[in-house]
């Protein structure tokens, strides 16, 4: 007996959840074409689906989602939205999003030529010149200088040594 009493119990539950839910159709457009994967859904809510390739969705939502408002948003597209109440209400299957322009700012682009310079010693000085001389003949004397290029990046055009 307990059993057949839980049983309709969970059959009347059903059937009264059942007619609580109420099911969205409809297609999302710009202009006469299909807008692809855009998300529909109510904000805060946890609650949305995605259009397909083709524009089209079903959503179903709880008899209380009727005072939340419906949104749809895609990429390069404006935000709409439209009230589950209106939508029920006037069984509107057709949803147009409007294309969202941004203007940017004028880029110029300009080429910036090499500049030569150069580093090192550029006239004769007589601290460079001299003659190294090692202690022992079979050492190897060398003569050096550093030059820095401030970490940036160069080609060599000529070495004069």
């Amino acid at each position: 007996m307990n059993r057949l009493l839980l049983a309709a119990t969970f059959l009347f539950l059903s059937l009264t959840a059942h007619s609580q839910t109420i099911v969205l159709t409809g297609n999302v457009l710009h202009g006469k074409e299909p807008v692809p994967y855009v998300n529909i859904g109510i904000k805060k809510k946890g609650i949305g689906t995605a259009a397909t390739i083709y524009g089209t969705f079903t959503l179903q939502l709880q008899q209380s989602s009727l005072t939340d408002t419906l949104t749809f948003s895609a990429v390069g597209f404006n935000e709409l939205a439209v009230p589950v109440k209106t939508i029920v209400d006037g069984k509107l299957s057709e949803f147009a999003l409007t294309e969202k322009t941004t203007s940017l700012r004028e880029v110029v682009v300009k080429s910036k030529t090499a500049k030569i310079k150069k580093f090192g010693t550029t006239i004769r000085h007589p601290f460079i010149y001299g003659t190294s001389q090692a202690q022992n003949a079979n050492d190897i004397s060398e003569m050096a200088k550093l030059i820095k290029l401030n970490d940036k990046p160069s080609d060599i055009l000529s070495v004069t040594l």
